[in-house]
């Protein structure tokens, strides 16, 4: 799922710098939600396979290596905006999306190359996911990821 996930993320991030190609109108508007729809399905499932990944591989520093992921996210956030601009100026719109595209690819191959095996089998849960909805701190986290991103999406 990680390795596909991030495979359709890299590809719609590069199909959406040839949008500008597509005719204008209802088209141009359907193949954009279009684009955004499949790369967004895609990385949910990248997502969703790294937390698992992650939770495997380390299940002695967890917390640490999510907050190290996150501060990969901070800084991507960050940093991305200025070199996205940086590549616009210099050749208009598609490269941003060509460069961004590529790089995720690349990280897919290499993830795919060098990613372990997983061996260990899944454990038998002990309770239902309705248990963790009765949780605080599963409500607590989540608030705190919801102010967070909205405070990255309203900026």
């Amino acid at each position: 799922m990680f390795v596909a996930g991030i495979s359709v993320g890299g590809a719609c991030s590069i199909l959406f710098g040839l949008l500008n190609k597509c005719p204008s109108g209802e088209l141009f508007v359907i193949m954009c939600f279009a684009c955004r729809t499949v790369e967004a399905l895609g990385i949910a499932g990248l997502l969703t396979a790294s937390f698992a990944i992650i939770s495997n591989e380390f299940p002695n520093h967890v917390a640490t290596v999510f907050g190290t992921l996150e501060t990969a996210s901070g800084i991507g956030l960050m940093v991305g905006p200025a070199i996205g601009g940086l590549l616009y100026q210099i050749g208009g719109y598609g490269p941003p999306f060509y460069v961004v595209g590529s790089l995720i690819l690349l990280n897919g191959a290499l993830t795919f190359k060098y990613l372990p095996e997983t061996h260990n089998p899944p454990e038998p849960r002990k309770q239902g996911a309705l248990k963790l909805l009765t949780s605080v701190s599963v409500w607590v986290s989540m608030v705190i990821v919801l102010c967070v991103s909205s405070g990255i999406s309203f900026t």
